[in-house]
């Protein structure tokens, strides 16, 4: 029920065309931490950079040429960054809303089926990391389903053994099942 997986990494070990002329850079293989992953990135940010202006001290651009460029590559990297943040705020979003549907069925459930569940409120807190919330929550709805669908099940048994006995006893049929 997890919503918006972590997309992967763009060709991890292989390499990237730059938008421009230019050599080639290499994406660090993954890491085991957040804290290398970043270190990853800020490694990755300096070899661009220092290929980058290699590149263009060998074209002789100017100052101002390569102001207009880092201008342009800002712009690129602003974009890029702003659509992942929005796609993981996207995903977060739809994550919230699948917890609060979570809750919302399971009151809805428990009520309907006059089963008491008590929501733990140190596990289920709304500070509380999504993805912590959505795995308390999980069990708790798969327990209240499946006991909704074996009474519905017992239901539509009674329900055609009333049928059958009535029709046994030559009174006229119930309506048919809901």
């Amino acid at each position: 029920m997890t919503v918006c997986p972590p997309p992967p990494p763009p060709s991890i070990g292989t390499t990237t065309a730059l938008p421009w002329p230019a050599k080639t850079i290499t994406i660090p293989a993954a890491t085991s931490t957040t804290t290398e992953a970043w270190a990853g990135m800020d490694t990755l940010q300096k070899e661009f950079r220092r290929q980058i202006e290699g590149v263009w001290s060998s074209i002789g651009l100017s100052e101002e040429e390569r102001g207009k460029r880092l201008s342009t590559l800002g712009e690129y990297f602003k974009e890029v960054f702003t659509n992942v943040i929005n796609k993981e705020k996207e995903c977060r979003d739809a994550l919230d809303r699948s917890v609060k549907d979570m809750r919302q069925q399971i009151t809805t459930l428990s009520a309907e089926l006059e089963e008491r569940v008590s929501l733990d409120d140190s596990v289920l807190a709304p500070g509380l990391p999504l993805r912590r919330q959505e795995a308390a929550l999980l069990p708790i709805y798969n327990g209240l389903k499946k006991l909704h669908e074996e009474r519905l099940a017992s239901l539509r048994h009674q329900y055609e053994d009333l049928v059958a006995a009535r029709h046994q006893l030559g009174i006229l049929p119930l309506p048919s099942t809901p």
